[in-house]
């Protein structure tokens, strides 16, 4: 699905915080090809599984979020939504999340100027 909007996985990892199941680095494949994003797949930091079928958001943005609300720079991710069961939820959510990560590659064009 990555390839249908332009972008493709460049690195998945896992990490420490509790409220993420992974994070994926991407890259755009469409103009601007130079301009790579975060999703952020966020889990209930209060279980013990980072299981991704108990993925209830998941966030974009252009740079590696520090907290579940905020991007490395501390402005609120451009991208965002509830999945419920990512599972039975998972292409409506992701072809309405990859719209908004269109408007991310309008963002990298500005914050270049």
């Amino acid at each position: 699905m990555l390839a249908e909007f332009g972008w493709e996985l460049i690195e998945a990892r896992t990490v420490a915080e509790l409220w993420v199941a992974e994070i994926w680095l991407i890259k755009s494949t469409w103009s601007p090809i130079d301009c790579r994003a975060y999703l952020t797949f966020e889990i209930d930091g209060e279980g013990d599984s980072r299981d991704v079928s108990k993925v209830w958001a998941t966030k974009a943005s252009l740079s590696r979020p520090d907290d579940w609300s905020m991007d490395a720079d501390d402005n609120p991710i451009a991208a965002e939504g509830s999945t419920g069961n990512l599972s039975i939820q998972k292409d409506k959510y992701l072809k309405e999340l990859f719209g908004e990560l269109a408007n991310l590659r309008e963002k990298f064009v500005l914050s270049a100027h």
